[in-house]
């Protein structure tokens, strides 16, 4: 008898590990919106949730709590019991079973609307599979605001017994509140069994991010470490539940994605201060074409602190200085880039000097020099090259 003419007595193992995957590749999914910078910072991996992603806003914080559950057999779908623990083939709502409404997978994400209340934003149901008609006419209930479908009564009328907030009682409108944060994503395609389709998906989503195009081979590698990444902050107990430990432990934030896209944090961090929209992508070119000409890191910091000064000084004097001369100005600028940086090839801060001689020459003659220093001459004709390389 040989192995294969036996099927094994189970194989809970190996479907526990596939759900595991699934999860990590929506934590990794979830982890690069925090290359937008428009509020995501920060997602932590496998603590309260599958995943918990913080959004930062005018020094407020939310978050969003994510479960993700799977199921091997495409073609089912979650059922009422499933997700809110309720059964349909109850007539008297009253002998609905309180304990299978907390144990279910809607039930443990309640919990975290009173626990966390004003912070919790959203708690999401995220699967890659449909629901029941059933739970998808609950949900529009819940979201309508009218609270007319017997079951979301039963629902909201328990929410006190088997969500206590700690502080107090919560009145009717603050359950509705609460429940109405209840977010579902079915049939999502990077959690399904056939991983192939994160990779696009990750390439896509750090393109939509930081409109950095990468080649198939280099969203491969970066995805395979981001997933890598995840995994290492989902492990391991947590003793020590500082903010700042949690942070370092169980968490992903942009220093962790700029080193995984190998883009220097101090860059980043001076054009995004400066106030540049796209300065992941910004970082990026100035990086890739310095360190491909030979420069080492404290040329590539130095190259984005000086576009940030040209960024700054242009916000500045847009108001300030003549339309017309400020055109002027550019154009110059622009040309000189073509003439003289292109033709020679290497873009180099050591190699520049003689460039920035002539820009600030013909500036000069042209009475368009203003106040500009040899810094913001450097930051305009990276602004250029970024544009160029765009």
């Amino acid at each position: 008898m040989k192995l294969h003419e036996i099927k094994p007595r189970e194989q809970s193992g190996r479907d526990t590990f596939a759900r595991y995957k699934a999860q990590t590749r929506a934590a990794a999914i979830a982890a690069l919106a925090i290359l937008e910078a428009s509020g995501v910072d920060r997602v932590y991996c496998d603590y309260h949730d599958d995943f918990v992603v913080r959004s930062t806003s005018g020094g407020t914080i939310r978050y969003r709590f994510v479960q993700v559950k799977t199921k091997k057999k495409q073609n089912e779908n979650w059922t009422l019991n499933d997700v809110f623990g309720l059964k349909s083939s109850i007539r008297d709502q009253a002998k609905q079973d309180s304990n299978a409404i907390r144990e279910s997978f809607v039930g443990k994400l309640f919990c975290h609307t009173v626990n966390f209340f004003e912070t919790c934003d959203k708690i999401v149901l995220l699967t890659n599979i449909n629901f029941e008609d059933r739970i998808e006419q609950i949900l529009a209930d819940i979201h309508s605001g009218t609270f007319s479908d017997q079951l979301v009564v039963e629902l909201a009328k328990r929410f006190n017994a088997c969500f206590p907030y700690a502080v107090r009682k919560l009145t009717e409108p603050e359950v509705r509140i609460l429940m109405a944060k209840l977010v579902f994503e079915p049939d999502v395609e990077y959690v399904k069994d056939k991983e192939e389709a994160f990779f696009p998906f990750a390439r896509e989503k750090i393109h939509e991010y930081s409109e950095i195009d990468l080649s198939r081979n280099e969203v491969h590698e970066i995805a395979l470490d981001l997933l890598a990444l995840v995994e290492q902050r989902s492990a391991g107990a947590i003793v020590d539940f500082s903010e700042e430990n949690i942070d370092r432990k169980a968490s992903i934030g942009i220093r962790d994605l700029l080193e995984i896209l190998a883009i220097s944090y101090d860059a980043y961090e001076s054009l995004h201060t400066g106030g540049d929209e796209k300065a992941i992508k910004t970082a990026s070119v100035i990086q890739r074409v310095l360190i491909a000409a030979g420069a080492n890191s404290d040329e590539v910091e130095v190259c984005a602190r000086c576009k940030t000064d040209w960024d700054v000084w242009l916000r500045a004097n847009r108001k300030v200085i003549n339309e017309i001369n400020l055109l002027s100005l550019m154009a110059v600028v622009e040309e000189v880039f073509k003439t003289l940086i292109l033709n020679f090839g290497d873009f180099r801060v050591s190699k520049l000097r003689p460039h920035l001689q002539t820009l600030r020459q013909r500036l000069t003659a042209e009475g368009l020099i203003f106040d500009l220093k040899d810094e913001h001459l450097l930051g305009a004709l990276l602004a250029v090259l970024v544009r160029f390389k765009s």
